[in-house]
């Protein structure tokens, strides 16, 4: 009697994110509780046979992308019953270049948008408000100096990689 095979390594739900507060490698948060942060790359499926490549992609983009200033627009809800306070982002050319570099690096490591219309050409920058009241308010400036990635593949979430941008060191 053959062995069964092993299932395949479950899938790995990521987001890129700016952060906006101190975070590090290995850090565990609950749904909502993600310190303040940037989305750079709403959520995206990767296999698990991939995740190195894109892990190193998004590296490079981070090492080759300037540090940034974003501005901040108006105050806006999203979710599917429109529950999740967000701060929206005024785009600028080097933050969709971001986002746009983020993006086709996932689909050439063969990881796929988990919802096709907040990509692209619907990518909407934006920073969630924070359980704990903290938000950023219209008008503000914010400094991106770092890419993280927040693994959201289980309830508690993880930070499983962070860059400075620019031509720095990447910290693991």
């Amino acid at each position: 009697m053959k062995a069964p095979s092993p299932r395949p390594a479950a899938d790995h739900e990521l987001v890129v994110i700016a952060p906006l507060a101190p975070i590090s490698v290995g850090d565990h948060f609950e749904q909502g509780t993600v310190p303040l942060h940037l989305t750079t790359l709403p959520k995206i499926r990767v296999p698990q046979a991939n995740l190195s490549a894109v892990l190193t992609a998004f590296r490079r983009i981070a090492n080759a992308t300037k540090p940034m200033t974003a501005t901040a627009a108006d105050y806006d809800h999203f979710g599917a019953a429109a529950d999740v306070g967000v701060t929206t982002i005024e785009i600028s050319d080097q933050l969709r270049t971001l986002h746009l570099s983020l993006l086709e690096a996932a689909r050439q490591a063969a990881a796929l948008p988990i919802q096709l219309a907040y990509h692209g050409d619907g990518y909407r920058p934006h920073v969630t408000h924070a359980h704990n009241g903290d938000r950023v308010c219209p008008g503000d400036s914010m400094d991106l100096t770092a890419l993280a990635v927040l693994d959201c593949s289980r309830p508690l979430r993880s930070i499983t990689a962070f860059w400075p941008l620019g031509d720095q060191p990447p910290v693991t």
